[in-house]
């Protein structure tokens, strides 16, 4: 049984003509890609004539059949309507699907009317299948769903210099911010807001793009200041240069570009923690001599007892210092210890206040009672720096920026305010985001994405909030009991006289700085220690051969010819009852993996540092 339906209910009306069309017409709507058949039937439906175009099949009544006659249900219903309208002098077209058990046609159906004395004697019925073009149709209607949800922008125009819109996704519609009836037939354009990277007027270079007459890729920037935006407009012909069609796509590369932008400054960043890492090794090289001396004028001259305690503070606070840089350049495993907040803020204060540059004044509110953390203090240092330096940044005509500390329940909480204007929400957004500054090239957008890693890395946490009057940065510790006696900090002014040891020991010192070298034996000689020395990782192992009664080597990481890590490795296969000690200039071990359990000596040290990290080598076994 055939089975109709309407695609569309969709009636489009035709010239009436009052006479039936002539044979001559009939042929020629029955050549091939016009009409394939012509049926003629009367008022009541009953088939009267059928022709066909030549070469094709179709399966229709037989002359003396009703039109509907291989129908039933509703597709004979809808045969009826279409027979009763025409019968009734209206002329018109519909689209219909046939289906059979073994296939499905479509067609586009006309019913005209012939007129006799002011009545219908009989009807053309004209059938045109469209089958194809169905097909075809729903094809680009596929492509062009697929088109519209693409994110990029899509615009296919003519070519050459009259180049003219024939189709526009979505996504290019709403980034030209138009109606597709705007821009179909029309000149292809950009919005206003956009201008090219190169300084050449955007809709030439846009032009120039599609006609082939500029470069095939356009990079394009929004001129608008309150939000970045960049674009790349890549065009190509449609089916080669000659086809006469140009397709354009749009594409937003600001995500591209950030990233970009991170891996330019990331690797910048990493050759000069590099840099910086390689300065620092020498750099407290020099400092640990300077340690290493001014311990011993300090036993030697008791005369100039305060002098040298003012060098050996300025010596820690160099070697402080030089810790805050490689922070800011290369992340820096925290060497956590007791510290009191409040005592660490205090001393930091001149530093501080020194950025506001005599426009902003610092205010400290620290309160009364000792706020005890488990923390490395170079780090937290960091975060004060870059919190106030953000805060002073805040407010260029000057103003005031305020530090508060308290105690909440088990945490410790540290304010910075400041008076500036404050943050919008889409910055407020963004504000830890690794490398999004809003102060252009003055900006590594690192401040307080740095500030987050630390504080998390301590096990607390950063909020950050902002209104007209300012921004507030809070930071939350957690809060540690009283300092143990135990946990004090070494007294500057103990003498290497308190830790000679038991019973002679003979210890290798090898150290390829020779200021160093000797001063450090110097000093362990005082202490009760045998001592030796080496230049290198070839060198101690030469002495190690003609000296078998060494107990502790104490070796420098960073040295020609064979460095520490290597000479470890060496010594554990050939000396495995020797006790090694480690001292290097870097603050990380990123020179090699150390031995488990084995402690780092950072350098500079003082002379009762070096003596514990000793004696807890011989209580080694």
């Amino acid at each position: 049984m055939i089975r109709v339906t309407e695609e569309r209910p969709t009636w489009v009306a035709v010239r009436t003509s009052n006479a039936t069309p002539s044979a001559g017409l009939v042929r020629g709507m029955l050549q091939p890609g016009g009409f394939l058949a012509w049926v003629v039937i009367s008022p009541a439906g009953i088939v009267q004539s059928v022709r066909i175009a030549a070469g094709h099949t179709l399966d229709l009544m037989p002359v003396g059949e009703h039109l509907h006659a291989a129908l039933e249900g509703e597709s004979r219903a809808l045969v009826d309507g279409y027979v009763a309208r025409a019968a009734a002098g209206a002329a018109f077209t519909a689209r219909i699907l046939v289906e059979s058990p073994t296939e499905s046609r479509r067609f586009e159906v006309h019913y005209i009317p012939h007129l006799a004395s002011g009545e219908v004697d009989e009807i053309a019925v004209m059938l045109r299948e469209i089958t194809a073009q169905h097909d075809r149709d729903a094809e680009r209607q596929l492509v062009r769903d697929a088109l519209d949800a693409h994110e990029d922008g899509v615009v296919i125009c003519s070519s050459g210099i009259d180049a003219r819109v024939v189709f526009a996704n979505a996504a290019y519609l709403d980034w030209l911010g138009a109606k597709e009836a705007d821009v179909i037939g029309r000149a292809a354009r950009l919005p206003r807001q956009w201008e090219t990277q190169e300084g050449t007027s955007p809709s030439a270079a846009f032009r120039g793009a599609l006609t082939g007459e500029g470069p095939r890729t356009v990079s394009l920037v929004s001129s608008d200041a309150t939000l970045r935006n960049e674009r790349e407009l890549r065009t190509s012909p449609v089916g080669g240069e000659s086809a006469g069609y140009v397709i354009g796509i749009v594409r937003d590369v600001t995500a591209q570009r950030d990233l970009e932008e991170q891996v330019r400054r990331a690797t910048a960043l990493e050759a000069l923690g590099q840099l910086a890492g390689s300065a620092a090794h020498d750099f407290n090289n020099l400092l640990a001599s300077m340690a290493v001396e001014l311990a011993q004028l300090r036993r030697d001259v008791p005369d100039a007892r305060s002098s040298v305690l003012a060098l050996e503070t300025c010596v820690q606070q160099s070697q402080a210092l030089l810790a805050r840089l490689l922070t800011m350049t290369r992340p820096v495993p925290p060497a956590p210890k007791h510290l009191d907040l409040r005592d660490a803020l205090g001393r930091q204060q001149r530093t501080l206040s020194a950025l506001g540059a005599g426009r902003v004044t610092l205010k400290m509110s620290l309160g009364e009672h000792p706020a005890s953390v488990f923390a490395d203090e170079a780090q937290l240092e960091q975060v004060w720096l870059n919190l106030v330096a953000n805060a002073c940044d805040a407010m260029p005509e000057g103003g005031t920026v305020e530090i508060r500390l308290a105690l909440d329940e088990g945490l410790v909480r540290v304010e910075v305010r400041d008076e500036g204007k404050g943050m919008s929400p889409s910055t407020l957004a963004k504000a830890f985001v690794p490398f999004f500054s809003t102060k252009g090239t003055r900006g590594t957008g690192l401040g307080l994405s740095t500030v987050r890693r630390i504080v998390e890395e301590h096990g607390g946490a950063v909020k950050l909030e902002s209104t007209s009057q300012g921004c507030r940065v809070s930071v939350v510790l957690p809060l540690l009991e009283a300092f143990a006696t135990t946990d004090a900090p070494p007294d500057p002014t103990r003498t290497t006289g308190e830790f000679e040891a038991v019973t002679p020991t003979h210890v290798l010192v090898v150290e390829d700085q020779e200021v160093l070298r000797r001063g450090v034996a110097r000093g362990l000689a005082r202490a009760g220690y045998r001592v030796s020395e080496a230049t290198d990782g070839v060198d101690a192992l030469m002495v190690l051969e003609r000296e078998p009664d060494i107990e502790i080597v104490l070796t420098d990481v960073v040295m020609p010819r064979m460095d520490g890590i290597t000479l470890i490795a060496r010594l554990a296969q050939e000396h495995p009852t020797l006790r090694v000690v480690v001292m290097s200039g870097y603050s990380d071990p990123a020179l090699g993996a150390l031995p488990t359990g084995m402690r780092l000596l950072a350098k500079p040290f003082r002379t009762h540092e070096l003596l514990e990290h000793l004696s807890e080598a011989r209580a080694r076994r």
